[in-house]
Parts: structure tokens; C-alpha cells; sequence
């Protein structure tokens, strides 16, 4: 079981390690040190800022569009359930915006 059980470790790391060439992730380590050791070399942060561009894309775009999308989701479910008293008594347009948010 040792033998067996290094060689899926090690099939792992090697699978990993190609999902982070994939993703960019050790171009975006060289361009963020090249900016760090020379800050005014403007070839240098433009090549950084494409290389981050996935991750400037989550935290300015998906964040705050997951966060919105959730509090939007918990306004639907209270103005039906409370205000609306309980989604209209079965009113089907609510109904089914209700489930559409959900999905």
C-alpha cells in the first residue's frame, strides 16, 4: 500500500503543477517580481497586469456580483415569505421567481 499510495502523491503534485503553469500563476510570480525590482518599467506592469488578470477579475468583478446576487436572493425570499404573506397564498409568478433566483 506505501508503494501504491506514493505514486498517486505523486501523480497529484504533478497534476498540480501543471494546473498552476496552465493558469499563469508562475508568470504572474516573474512579472510581479519584475515590477517589485524595477516599478517604473511600464512593460514590466502591463505584462503583471495580464498575468493577474483572472485574479483582478475575481475579487472586482465576481465578488461583489456573488455578494449582490445573495443579497438580492435573502430580499426575494423575505419580501415574499414576509411582507407578501407567504409568497401571495401560491401565487405563481412569485413562485417560480423564487425558484429561477435560486438556480
Amino acid at each position: 500500500m506505501g508503494h501504491f499510495g506514493d505514486r498517486i502523491e505523486d501523480l497529484v503534485d504533478d497534476f498540480l503543477i501543471e494546473e498552476v503553469n496552465e493558469l499563469g500563476v508562475i508568470d504572474m510570480v516573474t512579472e510581479g517580481v519584475a515590477v517589485v525590482e524595477d516599478p517604473f518599467n511600464m512593460e514590466s506592469a502591463m505584462k503583471f497586469f495580464v498575468a493577474c488578470r483572472w485574479v483582478f477579475n475575481f475579487f472586482l468583478l465576481a465578488w461583489p456580483w456573488a455578494a449582490f446576487s445573495f443579497l438580492m436572493f435573502l430580499y426575494n425570499v423575505v419580501f415574499n415569505a414576509w411582507l407578501n404573506k407567504g409568497w401571495a397564498l401560491g401565487n405563481f409568478y412569485l413562485l417560480f421567481n423564487t425558484y429561477i433566483c435560486w438556480f
